[in-house]
């Protein structure tokens, strides 16, 4: 199952239009974590995590062609 969350990093949780999503596939153990691009460190989502046996990957990414071009 996928679940795409676009919204910018500095959004709590709970505003997340997606969030909800993936908090029930992990629950229902159709997801085993989280991968994402930006993540700053949130204790409380440890924790969570912790309790549901999940995990959180952070992944990096390539900046476009035009990313570099502008360097």
């Amino acid at each position: 199952m996928n679940t795409i969350d676009t919204t910018p990093a500095t959004t709590p949780l709970e505003d997340r239009p997606r969030w909800p999503a993936a908090q029930t596939a992990i629950i229902s153990g159709r997801a085993m974590g989280i991968v994402t691009t930006a993540y700053a460190g949130a204790a409380a989502l440890d924790d969570w995590l912790g309790e549901h046996q999940a995990f959180l990957s952070q992944v990096a990414t390539m900046p476009t062609v035009a990313e570099r071009a502008a360097r």
